[in-house]
This record gives structure tokens, C-alpha cells and sequence, in this order.
């Protein structure tokens, strides 16, 4: 989870108040020596934060912050906050610049963007909010529009928006040209997590070279294609995929003018099949991290999830079929080693605690202690009594350090269930036994 600090700068302090006390990543724009590498590197970060925060205040000396809260309400709507500060550091707006403001949180409300009146509410708001977002998945959607900009920006944005107002999640590029090779990387993973491919018929959209990149990563991901012609492609339309030509198209005559039929076409095409696609789509995704990471048993299905997949993998779609790679991944999870049962059945118990933020951090510092457990057995052996640390005349064994390692074992426990690393499991779940078999020896002998 990521957010990015927009809005005012000009001497104010609000982004060290805010930064002082998040408790996930955030990116800020302000830095001391501008240069097109950080031009580039802030318009990088405001795509693809999870959330691109404003913060308005009185120090503000233009208009420029008060542009982009109101284009990213309009085109990023599900990722915009916007709050505004009537003083600070003994500025403040005056009565018809507050009411300015206000108009503006209720357009940026009415556009489904989020309006906080306090940097209180901002921190609450976005440390809580990395609980309601996957760690592991990007942004599912139930369509990605690919379309030629040239011709049909305006035409993709209005079907973009009537879905959105029926319930759907779509998902569309805006920016003219891709500006970093990160950015080919976003589009085409955010067609991954897409059910649908609104593919948007038009010359200029069947003879770019971007959108027949978007359409090929569709079909070998066997997404559903919903082709909808915009303009009509005449001598173009040699250029028209054989896959999409053989596909049924909607076609309404004047589209740009009955947008309420098209609307109604795709809606029915997004509901037939939903839920099978919406499947495909979380086993496509989590079957690619499988292969990617070397088809680890760790990444597999397990519980309930190997149930629904099984389940999914016998169901039929007229639309589509499950791909080769989803059909393996299933197959492997409901062959499963015995062994991976119970860390897997641990990892999700413990999932709350092992993934707060401050875990590995502690992880890594009780890992740190070992050299220290083991001085603390020095003494024993000399036969000392020194700060504390009392000696075993019997055997020269040091109960501290048996304590400090019983306390090791115990965390890389955890962290092996957090990383379903089994080896490291069986290892520290072991040794973790014998420290506190030798404690309870020495604590009644």
C-alpha cells in the first residue's frame, strides 16, 4: 500500500505531520533539486500509488494542485483524496475561498472520489486502509477497454463511465503515450486482472501498435473479448484480428450517439458467466506467481480454495476455457504433499499477526540476539556468577541462553509460517523442542 503526497507545498508542514505518523509507504513529490528525472519519477509514482492524496492549504500560491484533484476525481476516482485546511502556520483562506473549496470536495464526493476534512482523518483513514486491499493481488476488474485515442477517447470514456455507474469496475489507460517501460508493464498486468476485453473497433485502434499489444496479451491469456465497433474500419478493416472478426461484435449504428444501447449490449455480455470469469481471473493470476516462483508447493491451493478451484475446473463457459497453466496449478494443489497441511493451516491462523508490519523488522532483531545467547554461556562454563547469570555446577549450562534460543526458535517459527518455508519449520520447530526440553530439565533438576 502506497500513497502519494500531492497538493500544497510552499513552506507548509502538513506532509511531515502526515509522514510522521503512517504506517505504509508513501511517495513525496517535494525535492530540492527539480530535474526531469523527477518530473518523470512523480508522474511515474502518481499513476501507480494506490491512493494520491491533496492536501489544499492556505500557503498555496496557484491553482495548478486544485486542476489535478479535480482530473484525477474524474479519471482516477476510486484512488483520490482530497482534503482541505482552512489555516496554516497562520495563513488562512478566506470565507469565499472556503466555500470554493467545499464546492470542490462535493464535485470530487459526486465523482466517487473520497473528500476528509482533517489530517487526522487522512493518517486513520489510510493506515486502515491497507487492511481492505490485497497484498498479494492488484485491483481486480470486470473489464479493460483498449482503444485508439486518436478517435475514441471520448467514446471509451462514456463507456467507461456507464459501467461504472451500473456496478462494473473498468479499467482504461489515460496516458497519451507510455512514459517509462514500467508503465507497458502496469497496462498489461492490469489486463491480467481483468474478466472482460472491451475492445474498442475503430482505424486508428486496429493500426496501433499499442493496442494490438493490449489485444495479443488478451487472447494468450484467454480473456473474454467484447468487440465494439466505434467507426466503421472500410478499407482498415483488413487490419482487423481474425480472432475478433470471428467473435460476435456489437454493432449500433451511430454508437457515439446511442451509448445507452451500447451500454446495454456490454452489460449483458459482463453478466453472462460472471462469477466463471471472475475465477479464471484469481486462478490465472495465482497460477502465474506459481510457475513464476518456480512452482513451489507454497503456492498452491489449499482448504477451501482447492475445493472452489476443483469445482471451477469441471464447470464449462461457452466464453472460455480454463488454459493449460490454471488446469496444472489445480492439479498440483489437490496433489499436495501431507506435510505442507499443517503450515499451511497455520499460515492462515497466524495471518493477522505474521503480516503487521513491525514483524519482520522484529524478526530480523531476536535473530540478532543469538551471538548474545551464546556469551551468556560463557560464564556457565567458567563456573561464574556474573550480572545475573547464574552457573550449572552440574554441566556448566547456562539457563538464560537456553531461554534466549528457546525465544529464536519461536520467531523464525513464525517467520517459516509466514514464508510457508517447511524446511525452516521443521528446523527452528525442532531445535525450538530440545531448548525447551533442556529448560524444563534444568529448571526441575
Amino acid at each position: 500500500m502506497k500513497v502519494f503526497l500531492g497538493g500544497t507545498v510552499n513552506g507548509s508542514k502538513w506532509r511531515s505531520l502526515v509522514k510522521e505518523k503512517l504506517t505504509i509507504n508513501y511517495f513525496d513529490p517535494v525535492v530540492s533539486n527539480w530535474t526531469d528525472a523527477a518530473y518523470e519519477r512523480e508522474l511515474s509514482e502518481r499513476r501507480y500509488c494506490d491512493y494520491v492524496l491533496y492536501v489544499l492549504t492556505p500557503k498555496m500560491t496557484g491553482f495548478y494542485a486544485v486542476a489535478e484533484v479535480t482530473d484525477d476525481s474524474y479519471h482516477r476516482p476510486d484512488r483520490t483524496i482530497y482534503c482541505y485546511l482552512p489555516t496554516d502556520g497562520g495563513d488562512k483562506f478566506t470565507k469565499e475561498q472556503i466555500e470554493e473549496f467545499e464546492y470542490l470536495g462535493k464535485t470530487v464526493t459526486s465523482n466517487g472520489g473520497i473528500w476528509l476534512s482533517s489530517l487526522e482523518e487522512v493518517i486513520t483513514f489510510l493506515n486502515s486502509a491497507k487492511t481492505s486491499k490485497s497484498l498479494e493481488q492488484s485491483t481486480h476488474y470486470d473489464a479493460f477497454i483498449s482503444y485508439g485515442r486518436q478517435e475514441s477517447q471520448h467514446f471509451a470514456d462514456s463507456i467507461s463511465n456507464g459501467l461504472n455507474n451500473q456496478g462494473f469496475s473498468v479499467f482504461r489507460d489515460l496516458n497519451e503515450i507510455p512514459l517509462i517501460v514500467e508503465s507497458e508493464e502496469f497496462i498489461l498486468k492490469s489486463i491480467l486482472h481483468s474478466d472482460n476485453f472491451i475492445y474498442i473497433i475503430s482505424p486508428n485502434t486496429v493500426r496501433s501498435e499499442y493496442c494490438n499489444k493490449e489485444l495479443g496479451f488478451a487472447i494468450k491469456y484467454n480473456k473474454r473479448i467484447i468487440p465494439v465497433v466505434h467507426n466503421r474500419l472500410g478499407k482498415d478493416i483488413q487490419y482487423l484480428d481474425d480472432i475478433v472478426a470471428k467473435k460476435q461484435i456489437i454493432e449500433i449504428r451511430k454508437a457515439h450517439e446511442h451509448l445507452d444501447e451500447v451500454i446495454s449490449e456490454i452489460k449483458k455480455v459482463l453478466e453472462t458467466d460472471r462469477e466463471y470469469l471472475k475465477s479464471h481471473t484469481e486462478y490465472l493470476f495465482r497460477a502465474k506467481n506459481w510457475d513464476f516462483n518456480g512452482r513451489k508447493q507454497a503456492d498452491l491451493l489449499y482448504g477451501s480454495e482447492r475445493k472452489s478451484a476443483i469445482a471451477w475446473l469441471k464447470n464449462k463457459s461457452e466464453h472460455l476455457v480454463p488454459l493449460h497453466l490454471q488446469k496444472e496449478y489445480v492439479e498440483a494443489s489437490k496433489k499436495m504433499s501431507v506435510f505442507y497441511l499443517p503450515i499451511l493451516w497455520l499460515n492462515k491462523k497466524t495471518h493477522n499477526f505474521t503480516h503487521l508490519k513491525w514483524f519482520d523488522k522484529t524478526v530480523l532483531v531476536i535473530s540478532l540476539i543469538n551471538p548474545i545467547a551464546m556469551s551468556a554461556q560463557i560464564p556457565a562454563l567458567l563456573n561464574l556468577k556474573e550480572n545475573g547469570v547464574n552457573s550449572n555446577d552440574d554441566g556448566g549450562v547456562s539457563l538464560t541462553m537456553w531461554v534466549m534460543l528457546f525465544g529464536i526458535h519461536v520467531t523464525l517459527v513464525l517467520a517459516s509460517i509466514k514464508d510457508k518455508d517447511l524446511r525452516l519449520f521443521l528446523s527452528a520447530g525442532i531445535s525450538g523442542i530440545v531448548s525447551s526440553t533442556i529448560i524444563l530439565i534444568l529448571l526441575f533438576s
